[in-house]
């Protein structure tokens, strides 16, 4: 297995991921992404929206993805690596793909001079809580999400 940065012929691979994550969380009613925004967003557009590393086995196919991108300006003064996407698919799982691909991440952020790494995890997703937990990481108690979508954005402005 090769832990990798995605290029533009891993996007048809990389689609199914998201969209296998979006199953997995149960978004996929939702799930609006197309190659072509990936194409856009991920390989072409300057600058980037979001970067990628995949899991590649020897064949070709990819086992796992993790989506990032960096938050340039933080309270620590350096950019944080922030995971929006993580997901190993079910051959490839309790195999250490999920680690590998979360080294690799904080190879890319120490390489970009990150002071830390961040991600959300759904409070039922236990496997995930225990690869975070057996990787060093913690939750952080002190802050909560909140989201502001739809309507409620169209009313804020009126």
């Amino acid at each position: 297995m090769t832990i990798r940065k995605a290029e533009e012929k891993d996007i048809p691979q990389l689609l199914n991921l998201m969209k296998g994550l979006a199953r997995f969380e149960k978004y996929v009613d939702s799930f609006r992404v197309e190659e072509r925004h990936l194409l856009e967003q991920g390989f072409r557009k300057d600058p980037l929206d979001f970067f990628a590393l995949v899991a590649e086995e020897g064949d070709g196919s990819l086992q796992g993805m993790l989506v990032y991108y960096f938050v340039p300006f933080t309270s620590q003064g350096k950019p944080t690596l922030y995971i929006k996407e993580l997901f190993v698919g079910e051959p490839g799982r309790d195999s250490g793909v999920g680690t590998a691909l979360m080294k690799a991440a904080a190879t890319t952020a120490l390489d970009h001079g990150c002071g830390d790494m961040r991600w959300l995890v759904a409070d039922w997703n236990k496997d995930g809580i225990r690869l975070y937990q057996r990787i060093g990481a913690k939750a952080n108690p002190q802050w909560l999400e909140f989201l502001i979508e739809g309507e409620a954005m169209r009313k804020l402005i009126d």
